[in-house]
């Protein structure tokens, strides 16, 4: 189950990004993206969907788990249920599955391209605590040195997301500068 959760895991924030990309056009009234509202509402649709799926495929994990009662594999659950972790993992229950799945029932919230960014940045932020939480060491340490590694690790996937933005708008500019310079082709030209 785990191969599954982290596939869904993964289809969940691409989607994310695809929609965080589709919803900014729409916010900064650009013509293109005017008549699109359908499009938008259903890539939200497909947002819910791969939120609650990964939701489902997080608690069979943990539900598999926990009730093989295996030492070996339970030692992975146990610090992450108690202390710091513990806060952790219910803040992600109600920001990573909660908030989405009752703002994307709305309409009218994946019609507002502008609300639609902030409820994707919310699940792409949801998403990178989520990281932390599955790859981060869970031995018992000073809350302390706990969120200075948080710290550490949020700042790294910030600047990793920063780089892999700045590469995407180059060769965005690059494709766009490309298509200007070629000729188009008229009525009378076909």
């Amino acid at each position: 189950m785990f191969g599954l959760y982290l596939l869904v895991g993964q289809l969940l924030s691409a989607l994310a990004v695809l929609t965080l990309c589709a919803a900014r056009p729409a916010m900064l009234r650009v013509p293109e993206a005017q008549g699109d509202g359908d499009a938008l509402q259903d890539l939200a649709t497909l947002l819910f969907a791969f939120v609650v799926l990964h939701a489902y495929c997080a608690y069979c994990q943990f539900f598999i788990i926990w009730n093989g009662n295996l030492p070996q594999e339970i030692r992975w659950y146990a610090p992450r249920i108690r202390g710091l972790w513990r806060i952790v993992a219910l803040a992600l229950i109600a920001v990573h599955f909660a908030l989405p799945f009752a703002l994307l029932l709305s309409r009218a919230v994946k019609r507002n391209p502008s609300f639609l960014f902030k409820v994707v940045l919310l699940v792409l932020a949801a998403r990178c605590v989520e990281s932390m939480w599955v790859v981060l060491p869970s031995y018992e340490t000073t809350t302390v040195r706990a969120l200075g590694l948080i710290t550490l690790t949020g700042l790294m996937m910030l600047g990793m997301g920063w780089l892999w933005r700045q590469w995407f708008h180059v060769h965005l500019r690059r494709r766009l500068a490309l298509q200007e310079t070629q000729p188009q082709l008229g009525e009378t030209d076909r």
